[in-house]
């Protein structure tokens, strides 16, 4: 009996983390988690223990952590150390890549189902071309980016920031004068897709076997999380395994490749509280085929628990 992998990457709301390992425990699943390095190692320990405790069927496993900063490599890295983790510890037939505020909102006997119908395929979003022509998702790549771990949502001191900001213009101005490309060599085609992925044993193979190359590419881009997959998809000529292709422009209606149902069109993206409207969109991203929603925060709207379970419930 294949099984899946679910690779969970969280940093915080660790009772919410324990909900979800609830939801996902099942003997045809193994958890494998990365907590962030900025958590405290006590902190760490006992949520190690505790997780570990809690499961009855699942294999859980804690990766290596690294400090992950949004924007940055860091996660690139943290994804791959997840993926590398599970495809070393078994042979899964699907790798599910999800964080901490996801929740599945149908059972897995509906996600194992459709997955053993549809096996080989690649579940990612694809995002409209020209979405991905206004979020000049070429600049995040084709120049170097000196301090990639400062950004728009940088904690640093606002004189300090600025600064660093100035610097990085300047230098983005000179390639850009220069005719930078870092692209032009390796004649590949940029993709701009979903970070949240659901990927196949072979998919993950030929990722973990471009870990090098992955690395020098995107070691000083920005924003890179939702680049890596879909270019080494288009790199490696697996475009044809894709499940939907067809490039979301954030619209309530659309289906999401990845079969996550992200409310981009009420934030960025929206966190789903306990009104009935939010409760409402849940119900119809079920009804439309998707298997799992974020963000969540259960520690701000507890009724949510309740609903998540009664949804998978009347589902089933």
């Amino acid at each position: 009996m294949k099984k899946h992998a679910y690779l969970i990457i969280a940093h915080n709301n660790f009772d919410q983390l324990s909900f979800l390992i609830s939801l996902i425990d099942h003997p045809k699943n193994d958890i494998f988690i990365h907590i962030d390095k900025k958590v405290k190692d006590t902190t760490f320990e006992s949520l190690r223990r505790k997780l570990s405790q809690q499961v009855k069927h699942s294999r859980v496993e804690f990766t290596d952590r690294v400090d992950v900063i949004w924007g940055h490599y860091s996660l690139i890295e943290s994804e791959m150390i997840l993926f590398e983790a599970a495809s070393e510890a078994g042979d899964y037939c699907y790798y599910h890549l999800i964080s901490g505020s996801d929740l599945p909102i149908v059972s897995q006997e509906t996600i194992h189902n459709f997955f053993d119908k549809h096996s080989g395929k690649i579940f990612l979003t694809l995002v409209d071309d020209e979405i991905l022509q206004n979020n000049n998702i070429f600049e995040r790549v084709k120049y170097y980016h000196i301090f990639p771990m400062i950004h728009t949502r940088s904690n640093l001191p606002n004189l300090l920031f600025k600064f660093i900001r100035k610097l990085q213009r300047l230098f983005l101005y000179f390639q850009k004068v220069l005719h930078v490309n870092r692209l032009r060599r390796y004649n590949v085609q940029l993709g701009y897709a979903s970070n949240w992925v659901s990927l196949d044993d072979s998919t993950v193979r030929v990722l973990l076997s471009e870990k090098d190359w992955i690395r020098k590419i995107f070691k000083n881009s920005i924003v890179c999380d939702e680049l890596f997959v879909p270019t080494i998809i288009n790199k490696n000529k697996l475009q044809d395994k894709i499940y939907y292709s067809v490039g979301v422009t954030d619209k309530q209606d659309e289906f999401q490749g990845n079969l996550r149902y992200i409310n981009w069109w009420d934030g960025s993206p929206y966190e789903w509280t306990d009104s009935e409207k939010d409760l409402e969109q849940l119900r119809y991203a079920v009804s439309n085929g998707h298997f799992f929603s974020r963000k969540f925060d259960l520690e701000k709207y507890p009724k949510l628990k309740d609903f998540i379970i009664k949804l998978q419930n009347d589902e089933s």
